[in-house]
């Protein structure tokens, strides 16, 4: 094709958001482990502050509260999230988003294009390839998930995670159990 490359395809996400997420103590529980780094295509990860309460930090009822406005907006989000937060969370966000939102893989390994989507991550892959720059470690992993999803959706790998290559048993297993994105 007279010598020039192929284009990467163009991001399917508009903005990435990475949770670092604790399931101690409960709901309503403000805890200095929960953060949420927020990047769109063209700026790198930024810390979201809780809403304005007598509680410092942010509390699992708070995020998942947020994180129902944010995905209920007309912009294509990918959410990676440190542990997937049970039953409860995921219903939860189901039942408040309906089909707005894809829990991949277990909606399918296909994330439909415009469509917003959760899926599991594992910092440990990513926090690494970038700076601490004075974060704590829960800053640092909800930062390095945000960042990696972003470079990785604007430079073209995130297609290729988001289907690894899995025998047809693996795929079932993962359909049920769950996967954790950027492996394999």
């Amino acid at each position: 094709m007279n010598g020039s490359r192929r284009r990467p395809e163009m991001p399917a996400f508009a903005r990435c958001i990475g949770i670092d997420y604790s399931g101690a103590e409960t709901p309503h529980s403000s805890l200095k482990g929960l953060r949420v780094y927020q990047a769109d295509r063209a700026s790198s990860p930024e810390e979201v502050a809780p809403p304005p309460s007598p509680r410092r930090y942010w509390t699992r009822r708070g995020i998942a509260e947020w994180l129902v406005a944010r995905l209920a907006e007309d912009v294509p989000t990918l959410v990676g999230k440190s542990t997937h937060a049970g039953i409860p969370w995921l219903l939860y966000l189901r039942r408040q988003l309906g089909e707005l939102v894809h829990f991949w893989p277990f909606d399918g390994w296909q994330i439909p294009a415009g469509r917003s989507a959760v899926a599991e991550v594992y910092p440990a892959l990513w926090k690494h390839a970038y700076a601490v720059n004075g974060r704590t470690a829960d800053q640092h992993d909800a930062y390095s998930v945000a960042a990696w999803l972003r470079q990785a959706d604007v430079d073209g790998p995130l297609a290729r995670f988001l289907n690894p290559e899995l025998t047809r048993s693996q795929r079932t297993v993962a359909g049920i159990e769950g996967w954790i994105l950027g492996v394999g």
